[in-house]
């Protein structure tokens, strides 16, 4: 039986990440649910620390700007690349 402790499936999607504080930098998701995504980043930030993304698919979606909060990190260890969960 699966643990899974999350309110909304995530569903695996990968858009460009800029940051408004950062234009220069360029990340992209993993996946997305209903409230948040997942930015792999090698940016560090802290739980509850708010930020502006802006978010695209190039060529098929209009960037667009969310404001969100970070709600967890994650080290790029244990094979895995790192990145933030953020809510919208």
């Amino acid at each position: 039986m699966s643990k899974e402790r999350r309110a909304h499936p995530r569903f695996p999607l990968v858009l460009t990440v800029q940051y408004l504080d950062a234009e220069a930098v360029l990340d992209y998701t993993e996946n997305l649910s209903a409230t948040g995504l997942f930015v792999r980043t090698e940016r560090a930030f802290a739980p509850g620390e708010r930020t502006t993304l802006v978010v695209s698919f190039p060529q098929i979606l209009e960037p667009v700007e969310l404001t969100v909060e970070v709600v967890r990190a994650r080290d790029g260890e244990q094979g895995l690349p790192g990145g933030v969960a953020v809510r919208i």
